[in-house]
């Protein structure tokens, strides 16, 4: 059995994502996704504690969506510890981002870095990105790539503030851009199969 934390923020995309992974999709008629699937709120999540998802078409798979990280900060060690995020419980972490890496996020990943915890960052909304970029006359396999590269420079300078681990500095981490909705559009095929390729 796979075990999956989605960490990070609120309002970040985390449920939809959540549901995508799992291939729950929303009803044309009613509007809404099945009752098993993770809650979807316009507000932002009110998850309190890590609530456990799957589908048993998706056999040896649960997906955790974790409490929001916000305003944790420099607390970020006491957050890990309180939900026991950790690789005894968790086979592997994504952390989501809607935009540029926040300080909470920043602090997660310097935590997790520390921890020796790889993860998968995923940078979700990169449609709406793509549109805004559009209005501007953009291209876009440009924007995205700007999106990717800037990600990528953020977590570089990020790393430079990190303390070495057996004399380097090394962040684990794989990046996927994605329309938290759709399964078939930019990074999420990667990140689907690259999940599946996890699985025992």
């Amino acid at each position: 059995m796979i075990n999956v934390a989605v960490i990070g923020a609120i309002k970040q995309g985390k449920s939809t994502l959540i549901n995508t992974i799992l291939d729950y999709k929303i009803n044309n008629k009613t509007g809404k996704y099945p009752e098993v699937a993770a809650i979807v709120k316009e507000s932002g999540s009110t998850t309190q504690t890590p609530a456990p998802y799957s589908n048993p078409l998706l056999e040896g798979i649960v997906v955790w969506d974790m409490p929001g990280i916000d305003g944790f900060c420099h607390k970020m060690d006491e957050y890990l510890d309180k939900f026991e995020i950790n690789s005894d419980k968790f086979d592997f972490f994504v952390v989501v981002i809607s935009g540029e890496i926040t300080t909470d996020a920043g602090h997660l990943i310097r935590e997790l870095y520390k921890r020796e915890m790889p993860f998968y960052l995923v940078r979700t909304h990169v449609d709406e990105t793509i549109r805004k970029g559009q209005r501007l006359r953009k291209e876009e396999r440009d924007v995205f790539n700007g999106v990717r590269d800037e990600l990528h420079q953020q977590l570089h300078l990020l790393g430079q503030s990190f303390e070495p681990i057996n004399g380097s500095v090394n962040i684990k981490y794989e990046l996927y851009l994605v329309d938290g909705l759709e399964r078939d559009r930019y990074d999420m095929k990667k990140l689907l199969e690259d999940i599946k390729n996890d699985l025992p």
